[in-house]
């Protein structure tokens, strides 16, 4: 069916992700997967960014988030500085080192995809993107087991 397809398929997809879980920078050195992670969440805040908004943009326990952004932190990527907003909490901010890093991560995943999908049509490819928008969008506000 349509069901088990889309189900292969998005399996598949996990390869994206599961690669590697480290990448080399050459400013930064190692990078775990999950730095990429938090450096876009942070870059993509609309406003002060806390451990509890990384916690919430990737779906993980504010304690998981936490350790994540030490990792962050620890490759100079990150650094956390006095909430402007609150004074009991801290607040996100990329490093000069982070945002550069950040620049060239997403530079890297979209020339991957631009590769990938070259024998596509542009149509096509806008008709993927506003595919998974609309799939994203419904899992985020249906996830699996229920809402979190």
């Amino acid at each position: 069916t349509d069901f088990d397809d889309l189900d292969t398929a998005l399996i598949g997809l996990r390869r994206l992700w599961a690669h590697s879980g480290t990448f080399f920078d050459r400013e930064l050195g190692q990078v775990d997967l999950s730095s990429v992670l938090i450096c876009r969440e942070i870059a993509n805040g609309e406003h002060e960014v806390s451990v509890a908004d990384i916690a919430a943009g990737l779906d993980v326990a504010h304690s998981t988030a936490s350790r994540l952004v030490d990792r962050a932190e620890q490759t100079g990527a990150v650094r956390r500085v006095p909430s402007a907003e609150d004074a009991r909490r801290t607040s996100l901010h990329l490093t000069a080192s982070g945002r550069r890093f950040n620049k060239r991560a997403t530079q890297f995943r979209i020339d991957y995809l631009r590769d990938l999908l070259d024998d596509w049509s542009p149509p096509d490819v806008a008709h993927l993107a506003l595919a998974f928008t609309r799939f994203g969008d419904a899992v985020r506000t249906n996830p699996p087991g229920g809402t979190t």
